[in-house]
């Protein structure tokens, strides 16, 4: 009955961490939650999400939001039937824009330590892309435009602009440029106008091998940089923080783990950016020296030789180690699996001083693990379930830190 039951909490479990994300096209529909549209292809389901998105208050409007299509591409998840179905959560939308984010910080980056070195058309055409670049961005990173707004106004505007090597940059940052309906006077950030007024192709001045390389610009000048030239850091839903934040980053565990057959160790796991599925390796021990066993007895006391007589004392030794596999839930709870070895034996002492194994009470073999593990900014909670050799079932809990 012991093992019938713990293989039927086991299958439970397991099929929770794998059903969970499993949701039908109707489900999905039917929750406010989600963001979602369907079309006969991938890209037909595409072109009818990006619309949805610009409609979601202070998202940038649909030309602008058409040029975040890899993003959303990469993060709104598929469903297929008869038709193709893009959806995601109102978090996952706000994630669209990080990648993004994290290219007008670098760009701040770069300007900063261009003005520092005197090199003022460099980190002007660096702080004119960042500018681009955050118009782009929903209405309420206008800190971040408000930044790169003070920096400018040290350096000017009226002034010259680099060549810098950075080509998918410029090419990104003209396509968000035309997208966002500029003159013709705030287009050329590597390109000049021709007397009629076209645009053509601006001639590099001189071979680029680095951001900050010398050019022939002034010598160095020191300006003030504006305070606020540290990374700008958007603002979160107060229940997404510490969760969201990390939803691209490489996640790791280390959490401390005890069961109730008297076993202690830890729990270490895993997950590369942007992989919902990572790995872990637990291992438990109760630390006790090995014992040395003399016989065999049943736990009612008959041994091969007759019966067995106690004086009372009794020992265990257990320990197991497993490794399997993470899988992300939602942003703050992930479930985790896995299979290794275990061994727990039962000891009793006779009245000769000697130590018998009690073979019905002791096992070891395989052992299988699931369970669940909560993170709230850097600290985790978790709890499972295992078994070893389909004979004995532990609860197992868990507390540490994700990093």
């Amino acid at each position: 009955m012991r093992v019938k039951r713990l293989i039927g909490t086991l299958t439970a479990l397991l099929l929770f961490l794998t059903g969970v994300r499993a949701q039908t096209p109707d489900e999905i529909m039917r929750n406010p939650d989600y963001i979602w549209a369907e079309g006969r292809t991938d890209a037909a389901a595409l072109d009818g999400l990006i619309p949805k998105l610009s409609n979601i208050p202070g998202f940038p409007e649909e030309a602008v939001m058409e040029t975040y299509r890899r993003d959303i591409r990469r993060i709104a998840m598929t469903l297929t039937r008869d038709r193709v179905i893009r959806y995601l959560t109102r978090a996952q939308a706000d994630e669209i824009f990080r990648s993004r984010l994290q290219k007008i910080e670098e760009l701040i980056q770069y300007a900063d330590r261009a003005v520092t070195t005197g090199h003022l058309n460099e980190a002007r055409t660096y702080y004119l892309w960042a500018e681009t670049y955050a118009q782009s961005l929903p209405a309420s990173y206008k800190a971040i435009r408000a930044d790169i707004a003070g920096k400018m106004a040290v350096i000017g505007r009226s002034g010259g602009t680099a060549d810098v090597p950075l080509r998918n940059i410029r090419s990104e940052v003209d396509e968000i440029a035309m997208a966002l309906n500029p003159t013709p006077a705030q287009v050329p950030v590597t390109r000049d106008l021709a007397p009629s007024g076209t645009l053509k192709p601006k001639p590099a001045r001189r071979p680029v091998l680095s951001p900050l390389a010398p050019g022939p610009e002034p010598g160095p000048v020191r300006l003030p940089v504006p305070d606020g030239s540290a990374l700008y850091r958007p603002q979160v839903h107060q229940d997404q923080a510490g969760t969201d934040t990390q939803a691209h980053q490489t996640r790791k565990w280390l959490l401390a783990a005890a069961d109730n057959s008297g076993r202690a160790g830890m729990l270490t796991g895993f997950a590369a950016a942007k992989s919902p599925v990572g790995v872990f390796l637990a291992l438990r021990s109760d630390f006790n020296a090995p014992t040395a066993e003399a016989y065999l007895c049943q736990s009612d006391g008959k041994t091969d030789s007759g019966y067995f007589w106690a004086d009372g004392q009794s020992r265990k030794n257990s320990a197991c180690i497993s490794a399997g596999v993470l899988m992300k839930i939602l942003p703050s709870l992930d479930g985790f699996a896995g299979a290794g070895y275990g061994s727990y034996q039962v000891f009793w002492k006779d009245t000769s001083g000697q130590w018998a194994k009690v073979s019905d009470l002791s096992c070891k073999g395989l052992v299988l693990e699931a369970g669940l593990i909560y993170s709230f900014q850097r600290f985790s909670l978790g709890a499972g379930i295992g078994g070893t050799a389909f004979k004995r079932a532990d609860l197992i809990l868990m507390a540490g830190i994700r990093f």
